[in-house]
């Protein structure tokens, strides 16, 4: 979650509520001893709402990355962020506060994001850095993009 003004915005939104289940199964399915016959019924419902939802119109609310930019502190575009996109089941539970020119970031990483065992891949922890870094850039009321990001892993 980025701001209380985003929780709002989206307080209610089904796709919020589907994102939130999707990665409650993408955690699941991550480590699950789950039967078999668990699995295909599982999969019959998952294929079930894909062709639910395939037949209606696609897109995103905002045109160009450029406008999405100009528009950083609306936080629309960060909605689908792969990080932190509330409507993005891909995005970790990477919850971050920014409050006035701080940025917090707080994180508890599940089965679906490890790398070697017991870790967290460090692919993910680089693109959180990058994403607390990104949100911070945009705060300056002069956002951008990331030229270069350096992360030394000391240890798993």
């Amino acid at each position: 979650m980025i701001t209380d003004g985003q929780s709002d915005r989206l307080a209610g939104d089904s796709r919020a509520e589907l994102a939130d289940a999707c990665r409650a199964i993408i955690e699941e399915l991550a480590s699950s001893t789950a039967s078999s016959a668990a699995f295909v019924q599982a999969t019959a419902m998952v294929q079930q709402a894909v062709s639910l939802l395939a037949g209606a119109a696609h897109g995103r609310p905002y045109e160009e990355a450029e406008g999405s930019l100009a528009n950083y502190q609306e936080h629309i575009f960060i909605d689908h962020s792969p990080i932190v996109g509330p409507l993005n089941p891909l995005a970790p539970p990477l919850a971050l506060e920014a409050v006035g020119t701080h940025v917090t970031a707080h994180a508890t990483f599940g089965a679906a994001y490890e790398g070697p065992p017991g870790c967290v891949h460090g692919g993910f922890i680089a693109a959180s850095f990058d994403e607390v870094l990104g949100l911070a850039q945009g705060m300056s009321g002069r956002p951008g993009m990331t030229a270069r990001l350096t992360v030394q892993y000391r240890s798993p």
